[in-house]
């Protein structure tokens, strides 16, 4: 499937080697050199790729050796031995997929491999790869019981011993679990799980993290984002402008998927197209718009991007508003000169006068508000923006006395005085 998210940077590609099985959604692919034929030729794909590149959007791949479809013309028992795969159903058999495990201890296995990776990005100019169920392809025991795998030669569970894969980026499944938890609970009981919000802050520098709003979350009874949210239509669209600000806010790569940008009210069915005429009705139009700027903000604001795995580009204002299900946060690139503030109210009790402590005086001038109506919000905010008072606030020397909406982000940015 090609996975096209309007407004954002970058264009993911579920996998396009040319597979057997519709329903594997291209992950159990058997041509590792062959575009499917099912929406063109290879040509196409190229122009494809060529055409957003010149639209300025990157195009990352997914390429999936972690799974070997078992299909007889595929390359399991290729030559009547066990040539790509190991022979050990302990080392060589995801009993859960259904599928083999190559052997990646075989010099001619990984340069095979490698080689099919470098033709993507060779051949059709793919900007990147992204690489499916890592841990299945690192951990011997994963997904095993005892004695159901074999350990390595150190004896132990690793199926490399030494540090670091090479990868740039790693999807982070703990942000999207906690933080999809959260949206789930009714507002009145966020505050008891504040956590939920603040906790990836522990560890959001110990690796380069892309924030994923995946495929797999939208599938398999776990509903569409926006059928996620609680509360009626209005609040769910509140809900879902509310999680996409959020995410653009914090620090690391986004990534969300198709029919998330316009508000799916069904899960995605691979069988069936995106319920595009979605986008006419007020309420989709205005998340469209909300994605679409929150995503110029992004690409136009150094410090949301300049910083993104550094420690220095992120600091709390207020992580501990759990009463209110508040958080307030800065962002800054590497210029000290210029910080954007985020404010977010998780409730549908709109926040008056709420004081919040900025590093430098000045004005404050609100650039995003998610309850814009051009957005289907109720249209509270700060009027363009707040001047500083002398008042400190959250340790810092001076602060501003805000709105922040119901179940809405207010984004400001400072104003250096002249």
């Amino acid at each position: 499937e090609y996975v096209l998210k309007l407004g954002f940077t970058h264009v993911e590609f579920m996998p396009i080697m040319e597979h057997p099985y519709y329903a594997s959604w291209g992950y159990q692919c058997t041509g590792y050199f062959a575009a499917t034929s099912r929406y063109g030729t290879p040509q196409d794909l190229m122009y494809l790729i060529d055409y957003l590149h010149r639209h300025g959007i990157g195009v990352i791949l997914d390429w999936v050796p972690s799974h070997f479809p078992t299909d007889e013309h595929g390359l399991i028992y290729f030559d009547g031995t066990h040539l790509f795969e190991h022979a050990d159903p302990r080392k060589g058999l995801h009993r859960e997929w259904g599928s083999a495990v190559f052997n990646y201890g075989r010099n001619e296995v990984r340069s095979f491999l490698i080689s099919s990776a470098v033709y993507w990005l060779d051949k059709y100019h793919v900007d990147g790869l992204r690489v499916d169920a890592v841990a299945s392809m690192l951990y011997l025991d994963y997904n095993r019981k005892e004695g159901e795998w074999i350990p390595n030669q150190y004896g132990g569970r690793e199926n490399t011993y030494i540090g670091g894969l090479g990868f740039g980026l790693k999807w982070d499944m703990g942000w999207m679990h906690d933080t999809l938890a959260y949206f789930e609970l009714d507002p009145v009981h966020r505050k008891f799980h504040h956590s939920y919000l603040t906790f990836r802050q522990l560890y959001a520098w110990t690796e380069n993290f892309v924030l994923s709003l995946s495929h797999d979350e939208v599938v398999y009874g776990k509903r569409s984002l926006l059928n996620k949210m609680p509360g009626d239509d209005w609040q769910k669209f509140a809900n879902l402008r509310l999680l996409l600000g959020y995410m653009i806010g914090q620090n690391g790569k986004k990534l969300v998927f198709m029919g998330g940008e316009f508000g799916q009210w069904n899960e995605w069915n691979h069988e069936v197209s995106l319920d595009w005429h979605l986008m006419g009705y007020p309420l989709h139009g205005g998340l469209v718009r909300w994605v679409e700027d929150v995503n110029h903000l992004y690409r136009t604001e150094p410090a949301l991007y300049e910083l993104d795995f550094d420690q220095a580009g992120f600091q709390w204002v207020d992580a501990n508003d759990a009463d209110q299900s508040v958080i307030s946060f800065l962002r800054r690139g590497k210029s000290t000169d210029t910080w954007m503030l985020f404010v977010l109210n998780f409730t549908p009790v709109p926040r008056w006068n709420y004081r919040v402590g900025v590093p430098l005086k000045g004005f404050w001038q609100e650039v995003l508000n998610s309850d814009s109506r051009q957005y289907g919000g109720s249209g509270q905010g700060n009027f363009g923006g707040m001047e500083t008072v002398p008042l400190r606030y959250h340790g810092r020397p001076v602060s501003i006395n805000v709105t922040v909406p119901p179940l809405g982000m207010v984004v400001f940015k400072n104003v250096p005085s002249p």
